[in-house]
């Protein structure tokens, strides 16, 4: 094996790119989250996930939940959004962002209720 990197000089993702990049994933996960609204809680929690991928769009190991919640009745939002990407395993990643795997192969990945519902 090589140490270095024959594409090193590859073009990276432009900002444009990245924004289309989350607009696709917040899009296929939308479609495979489904929880139940929490009312009454003093704590706005938003889990943060730590998402793998294979070039392929499957997953390439579990998702990781980077920031577990303090107050346990938080656990099943946290939960559902764990499901939610495995429920999506795999994606179906469009061309356009082929190229540029190896910046979007380890993600980290917001379950905002608030944004997800709009």
């Amino acid at each position: 094996a090589s140490l270095g990197a024959p594409n090193a000089n590859a073009s990276r993702m432009s900002p444009s790119l990245w924004g289309a990049l989350d607009g696709f994933l917040q899009e296929q996960y939308k479609r495979c989250w489904s929880f139940l609204p929490i009312s009454g809680l003093a704590t706005r929690y938003v889990p943060q996930l730590e998402v793998n991928y294979l070039a392929n769009g499957a997953l390439a190991r579990e998702p990781k939940l980077r920031n577990p919640p303090s107050d346990p009745s938080l656990m099943p939002l946290a939960e559902s959004a764990l499901r939610a990407v495995k429920t999506c395993n795999p994606l179906r990643v469009p061309a356009q962002f082929q190229p540029y795997y190896n910046e979007w192969k380890d993600r980290i990945l917001r379950f905002d209720p608030e944004e997800m519902m709009g």
